[in-house]
């Protein structure tokens, strides 16, 4: 098997998909299981470049290799002074990260909400001795289904917001549906929940993951971590389609399969359950091959059985190839197949799905306009109206969305979109016509919120806030109707 896939690189190989060029020494030297091959490949990497052409993608792989080596292997280099302080420079800004990041386990732990790390903290917390090398700017965190809104609100409750800009009215009612979702706080906090390890059919893999989960701490902070299979498969899954905007994950799987203890049986079942069996084939056959990776060729053998065959696997080959590597056919094709699957996926996740504003031609408000409008009142044992909403809205030039929410005092009902991309900018009108359900008891006043489009950090530029803050709205007519 191993020979057939590495017996070309060309296309429809899967070979073809695997890292090559600049990106194939880095990751070599990051990551073969061979130190005098990976030291081999860095001199290679060092002979024709320079660290100043080096990407953001390059300096995480180049912290890693640092770290692996040390001064006393790399001393001798006259670039080494440059390499050690940029990995200095990268280990600072994570652990300013975990410095905001850990607050929050804490007070989630003491919440009793249930926290399992994934993806590069879970690889800190297995092996204390990777901080050094893995860079983690953020943490991915898995949480039981039937904890998700108690995550939610103890997140907000510590002033991390969403990065959708949403409220926490719009998240609560979202959170059965959600499979993750990106919270910031501060300058540096970033922490992704997940409701879901793996896709949308995953429940099955969630309650695998959570049985074999491990021990362990980060910085003093205890948490649980997948066993090794589980390590494997959720790093597979979550960056095997990311076509290397970086590539910390092939190092994290090789770091695994070098540590010992997979239970291959174990990763395999998890891998297919999750729907990732040929990005994991293009993967691991990449550790395997060009990595040296301890990968059993039993294994590689199952993953291509189990894999779509001909012209069904072009999809995942082509957003699986690495970005640096893309002609224009390829980022053309990449990028309508990549939209075909996160149409598919923002379909499972968002549930309640947001109202389109209709253009209603040119023309200024009669009222106030406002982040918040009084739309008027419900009635008690109403439990769907009928809304008529015409709204004022000033657009910048630039292109951007406009996100407005409806709430009652109980809860939210529902959220509002208009892009205005292709549409006339400036004072214009916007419509809706449409029927909605209301939360139990939702007598009282029916409010329209404006929300920023992204949340925004307090270091936000007057750009970024140009293109995402929340835009006043202004009521031009306003129409309740209850229905039976």
């Amino acid at each position: 098997m191993m020979r057939r896939i590495a017996a070309t690189r060309h296309f429809p190989r899967l070979g073809w998909a695997w890292p090559r060029g600049d990106l194939d020494l880095l990751l070599r030297a990051a990551a073969h299981s061979d130190a005098a091959e990976a030291r081999a490949a860095f001199g290679v990497w060092l002979a024709d470049r320079v660290l100043d052409d080096a990407t953001f993608r390059d300096h995480r792989l180049l912290a890693g290799i640092a770290a692996r080596f040390g001064r006393a292997g790399l001393a001798d280099l006259p670039a080494y002074p440059r390499l050690a302080g940029l990995q200095r420079q990268l280990w600072t800004r994570s652990r300013m990260a975990f410095a905001d990041n850990l607050p929050a386990l804490a007070r989630l732990a003491e919440r009793g909400v249930t926290v399992m790390l994934l993806k590069g903290g879970a690889r800190i917390a297995a092996h204390p001795e990777a901080m050094g090398a893995r860079l983690a700017h953020d943490l991915d965190i898995l949480v039981p289904a039937g904890q998700v809104g108690l995550a939610i609100d103890t997140l907000h409750g510590q002033g991390w917001r969403p990065t959708t800009g949403e409220s926490l009215f719009a998240l609560r009612a979202r959170a059965g549906h959600l499979r993750s979702v990106n919270f910031q706080a501060g300058r540096f906090g970033d922490i992704d929940l997940h409701r879901l390890a793996m896709g949308r059919d995953s429940q099955g893999v969630d309650a695998a993951l959570w049985q074999g989960a491990c021990s362990g701490a980060v910085l003093g902070q205890p948490v649980l971590y997948p066993d090794p299979a589980g390590l494997l498969a959720t790093s597979l899954w979550h960056s095997g389609l990311d076509a290397h905007v970086h590539s910390d994950w092939i190092v994290d799987c090789a770091a695994t399969i070098a540590k010992g203890g997979v239970d291959w049986d174990r990763a395999l079942w998890l891998i297919g359950a999750g729907g990732g069996s040929l990005p994991a084939l293009i993967a691991l056959s990449y550790v395997a091959g060009p990595l040296g990776g301890a990968v059993p060729e039993a294994v590689l053998s199952a993953l291509a059985q189990a894999s779509p065959a001909g012209i069904a696997r072009v999809p995942v080959m082509l957003e699986a190839r690495p970005r640096s590597q893309w002609s224009v056919p390829v980022r053309l094709a990449r990028g309508l197949v990549k939209q075909v699957r996160l149409a598919r996926e923002r379909r499972f996740d968002e549930g309640e799905r947001p109202l389109r504003l209709r253009y209603g031609g040119r023309g200024e408000g009669a009222g106030e306009a406002g982040l918040d409008l009084l739309l008027g009142r419900i009635a008690e044992g109403v439990g769907r109206i009928r809304l008529e909403l015409e709204l004022a809205v000033v657009l910048p030039d630039r292109p951007r969305r406009l996100c407005l929410e409806l709430h009652t005092a109980t809860g939210h009902v529902a959220r509002l979109r208009y892009t205005s991309a292709l549409r006339p900018k400036g004072a214009v009108r916007l419509r809706l016509a449409a029927t909605l359900a209301l939360p139990e008891g939702a007598a009282g006043p029916l409010w329209l919120a404006s929300r920023p489009a992204r949340h925004l950090r307090p270091t936000a530029t007057e750009a970024e806030r140009e293109s995402y803050a929340a835009l006043p709205v202004a009521a031009v007519r306003v129409i309740l109707t209850p229905l039976p």
